[in-house]
């Protein structure tokens, strides 16, 4: 229905809204508004679906004694997570794939053995910021660099499926871990492999290619494909 439309858009937008929310005073506010209507929006949904036993994370979550509200900061995080890096991961994956035919048949032959490769080279997130290791103190981790360092892989600058790097960084790691950790390896696992054997041939307009995404994580759009 147009609700469901309309709605399904202003969630969208309000995930935006946080992704790119910085110091910008603007951007400041719109992205605590959208902040706080998905805080409503899915606490609502915590408690509306409480004792519920669908199949879907909503149910599970709500499955906590307090109905999940004690999740509900990660929920709005791993919604906002799932909204805009991860497309932006999917892009870079599939720019990669694009771009290294050589190593697209190891993936397809065997996704799973191939994800600690595409998250070390595609991986989305540029940098993380912590600011309370200690009061005032500020720690910048550049993940891009640290999946891309020399002194610890061969090649970095390349994909490369035989090479066994099982070590980056790209979905952090002990207490800040991604949430969405295991869902985008499912993603990882399956999206890729469908299209490609489905359209074998399929190739990129290099003028479809746009950059995106905010100061932290960036990824790529390819807006037209070329089905041989």
């Amino acid at each position: 229905s147009i609700h469901e439309i309309i709605g399904k858009e202003r969630l969208n937008n309000a995930a935006e809204d946080v992704f790119y929310m910085n110091d910008n005073e603007e951007q400041k506010e719109k992205g605590n508004s959208s902040l706080l209507y998905l805080s409503e929006f899915f606490q609502k949904q915590l408690i509306d679906n409480n004792g519920k036993d669908d199949n879907d994370l909503i149910s599970l979550i709500t499955s906590e004694p307090d109905k999940g509200l004690s999740l509900l900061g990660f929920t709005v995080q791993l919604f906002v997570s799932t909204s805009t890096s991860l497309p932006l991961l999917m892009g870079n994956t599939f720019y990669a794939l694009f771009e290294f035919k050589e190593q697209r048949e190891s993936y397809l032959k065997d996704p799973i053995s191939c994800i600690n490769e595409i998250l070390r080279y595609a991986g989305p997130s540029d940098f993380i910021t912590r600011t309370h290791i200690e009061t005032g103190s500020e720690v910048v981790l550049n993940l891009k660099k640290a999946n891309w360092d020399e002194s610890i892989f061969d090649c970095p600058h390349h994909l490369d499926f035989n090479k066994k790097r099982f070590l980056n960084l790209s979905l952090g790691a002990g207490n800040f871990s991604c949430l969405g950790a295991s869902l985008i390896r499912e993603v990882l696992t399956a999206v890729p492999k469908m299209f490609f054997d489905e359209y074998p041939n399929s190739e990129f307009y290099t003028d479809s290619i746009k950059q995106t995404g905010c100061s932290a994580i960036s990824g790529v759009n390819i807006n037209k494909i070329k089905i041989i």
